[in-house]
């Protein structure tokens, strides 16, 4: 039995940051152009993967020990050198040490995320939502990683021709060892896409988008419900998943039995 706990977070955010980890590896050999660049300070990541990328910012920090001023003034030249305020992925069951911290050096929130978790040892259900009648899934083969991230890069952005999609930030997780991509086909269309990295039992299911003109058919939850079973086929004895707090995402995650195991803010610093 898992509890909404300090020890249930830490594996949670370890398995993110192993992630990021290897998502920055494989974007800098990928973008070499992009100077990415990763390090560790105290029990944090930090990570850049390029000019203006989302996920440019420090992972885990304060989640295994408290966290001192010498080590957010490494987090902070580490970013200022790359000319960006510092981001945090901030915890709400990190070290306190790191809110008094930041609430001192003036921090913001810029967005929160709600991380849900659940125990596969509960066994998976059948689909609860029929799929369209043509709807299939697959695990992507290397020559699909191209189609792959133009198809959740066209979900995120709307784009309707998937050549004009920009593949600048999914292309690398499909490049990475620990991560298995699966491609959403209505017929012989591809409709979506999502990814699912597993890192010490701990399975998380994230890039998951839909092509604007497949959705309501059920492909966003096929593609969880579809990860999900790979997962604990996998033998993995926990699954997370983020959302933007009051999405459809969420729905459909709590339609295949998660729970809320807290929300998380990203901080930024004062430019």
């Amino acid at each position: 039995m898992y509890f909404h706990d300090l020890t249930l977070a830490r594996r949670l955010e370890d398995a993110e940051q192993a992630s990021t980890l290897d998502y920055a590896q494989n974007q800098a050999l990928l973008r070499p152009g992009f100077a990415c660049a990763y390090a560790r300070f105290g029990d944090g990541l930090a990570v850049y993967v390029g000019p203006n990328s989302p996920i440019n910012r420090i992972y885990g920090l304060a989640m295994h020990a408290p966290v001192s001023e010498a080590i957010l003034d490494e987090v902070t030249g580490f970013f200022k050198a790359r000319a960006l305020a510092v981001g945090v992925d901030l915890c709400p069951l990190a070290d306190s040490s790191l809110t008094t911290a930041l609430l001192r050096r003036g921090y913001a929130i810029q967005s929160f995320k709600n991380v849900w978790w659940r125990d596969l040892a509960v066994p998976v259900p059948d689909q609860a939502m029929p799929p369209h009648k043509h709807l299939r899934i697959e695990i992507i083969t290397p020559a699909q990683r191209l189609l792959w991230a133009q198809v959740v890069s066209a979900g995120f952005s709307g784009a309707s021709v998937l050549e004009d999609a920009d593949v600048v930030i999914p292309l690398a997780n499909a490049h990475t060892q620990a991560t298995t991509c699966f491609m959403a086909w209505v017929g012989d269309t591809p409709a979506g896409g999502g990814a699912l990295a597993i890192h010490d039992g701990v399975a998380i299911c994230f890039s998951t988008a839909t092509r604007s003109a497949f959705r309501r058919l059920g492909v966003q939850y096929a593609l969880l419900h579809a990860r999900l079973r790979y997962a604990s086929d996998q033998g993995c004895d926990l699954a997370a998943v983020g959302t933007t707090p009051g999405t459809a995402s969420q729905r459909n995650v709590e339609r295949l039995g998660f729970s809320l195991g807290y929300t998380k803010a990203t901080v930024v610093a004062p430019t």
